[in-house]
């Protein structure tokens, strides 16, 4: 039977497509009936050019002593313009901000989706969540997929990986990464909650302090995940917000829908979560590893905090939604102290990251090359300018209730339409949500925190025509769903976090 053809962008069910290895191996039995279907002189032929390709053309190992170490820090619920370096008008984050100061800060990076788990699927393979499939917390990557993912990269170049995760959407059963790590801590078992489904930092950093401490030679991908930013907020005295830095002060601003309760609440664990960043970058700069490891300092999306009535995050992209931090340091390779206005996504990450690491280190190495995103390493060392490029993002439709897995097959689709698509580019935004036909258009030079849409123009032509566009991308994009992998216990733990009503 002739197999079926693939969409553009999918693979054939466990075939691997590349030398890297995939999430799911051929079985023995596959392999066997691919081998009886090989004659002996096809055989001779490809023994003869892998002579040739070993010999000749093959790219050197690289040494070890050459790949600098990767601490890679994503912070959960960040909206920038909640940091002192961002504008802020209250010091939230002295940490950061130093960490700034001494990398390349980029003022304007924009993640591509607004729920935790598919915002860390697409930093580390360069894809949006429609794209890998993981469009929902709880939603994994399908086995079979032909995308390969950073740390997967690394550790095919000689690095050790370790991650460290705070919260439920990242465990390891829900996410399959584990697969791409050496170490997986996911360690929830100390109750804050009458569900275990989140830890705080002082329980993270220590643990990630230690393994830095035991992989110091190097060279490591230490993954550190900070969750408490999110919601529920936990006031915390000590690291109650007080200091001004002089900037002007926009919480009116943002609508009088803000509460300061969760206002005050929220930039305290800012200020505690940025005190870890710190514990955690001294340490690592203590062990002797300050000039030889790339720290990566993002966050996954941002917060609304009452403005436009709304609390939280997954269903908006607003700007103090999709407006995240991003910051690249390596003292002695990048020049400290630069700021970079272009807009810049979380797609980036991968290339970027691949090219001031293993590509660096050895640039006949074979890595691959198709992403989405585009690699900022040439920004980051010399200064070169990026051309501006429309950012996009999207968000999808919450769970309210989930059905027995038996439906999931047609509960699937709608569960997963998209709730909200938009993009930027230069200072004109569009948000459109596709179940009502309600579309959005901001000018944020006139209008930095959204408050007044632009009316629609005479001609409805050019509203249709937008709509139009963003149907053809999002379908062009849409290759999938994942697997739905969740259960009766991380139902309860969603809703915890927010995630299920």
């Amino acid at each position: 039977m002739r197999p079926r053809a693939t969409r553009r962008g999918e693979v054939g069910r466990g075939e691997p497509t590349s030398p890297y290895s995939p999430l799911t191996p051929p079985t023995a039995a596959r392999y066997n009936r691919k081998v009886r279907r090989h004659t002996a002189p096809y055989l001779l032929l490809v023994f003869a050019a892998l002579v040739v390709t070993f010999s000749i053309g093959a790219a050197p190992e690289t040494p070890k002593e050459k790949l600098p170490n990767v601490l890679f820090i994503t912070i959960d619920t960040l909206r920038a313009d909640h940091l002192s370096s961002w504008g802020y008008h209250l010091e939230t984050s002295p940490n950061i901000d130093r960490l700034a100061g001494e990398g390349v800060r980029y003022a304007n990076a924009y993640t591509v989706t607004s729920r935790t788990a598919p915002s860390h699927y697409s930093m580390f393979c360069s894809r949006y969540p429609q794209e890998h499939g993981a469009k929902l917390n709880a939603f994994a990557v399908p086995a079979d997929s032909k995308f390969l993912f950073l740390p997967q990269i690394l550790q095919r170049h000689h690095y050790q990986n370790g991650a460290f995760v705070s919260a439920w959407p990242l465990t390891k059963r829900l996410t399959k990464l584990d697969a791409f790590f050496d170490t997986y801590d996911e360690d929830l078992s100390r109750s804050y909650q009458m569900i275990n489904s989140m830890r705080y930092a002082e329980d993270v950093a220590p643990r990630a302090i230690k393994w830095i401490e035991a992989h110091k030679e190097g060279p490591f991908f230490a993954w550190v995940h900070f969750f408490d930013p999110h919601s529920p907020y936990d006031f915390r005295k000590e690291f109650e917000v007080t200091k001004t830095t002089g900037e002007p002060d926009h919480t009116k601003d943002r609508g009088q829908a803000v509460v300061p309760e969760n206002l005050k609440a929220y930039n305290s664990e800012i200020l505690y979560t940025d005190h870890w960043v710190g514990k955690l970058v001294d340490s690592l700069d203590g062990m002797g590893l300050k000039e030889n490891t790339l720290v990566v300092l993002v966050a996954d999306h941002g917060e609304s905090i009452g403005e436009r009535n709304y609390q939280g995050h997954s269903s908006s992209l607003y700007e103090n939604v999709v407006h995240i931090p991003m910051i690249f340091r390596m003292p002695g390779t990048i020049e400290g102290g630069k700021v970079v206005e272009t807009k810049v996504s979380t797609l980036d990450l991968l290339p970027t990251i691949v090219d001031l690491t293993v590509k660096r280190a050895n640039p006949e190495a074979q890595v691959p090359t198709e992403y989405v995103g585009r690699s900022l390493a040439d920004n980051i060392l010399e200064g070169s300018s990026i051309p501006e490029r429309t950012v996009r993002y999207v968000a999808f439709s919450g769970q309210k209730w989930v059905m027995p897995t038996w439906l999931s097959k047609m509960w699937l689709r709608e569960l997963n339409f998209p709730e909200f698509v938009g993009y930027r580019t230069g200072d004109r935004k569009v948000i459109w949500k596709p179940d009502d036909k309600n579309m959005q258009i901001f000018d944020l030079a006139k209008d930095p925190f959204e408050n007044s849409p632009l009316k629609p123009d005479d001609d409805e032509r050019a509203y249709q025509k937008e709509e139009e566009a963003l149907a053809k991308w999002y379908k062009s994009t849409d290759l999938g769903d994942g697997e739905n992998r969740m259960t009766d216990r991380d139902k309860e733990a969603l809703k915890s976090l927010g995630y299920i009503q």
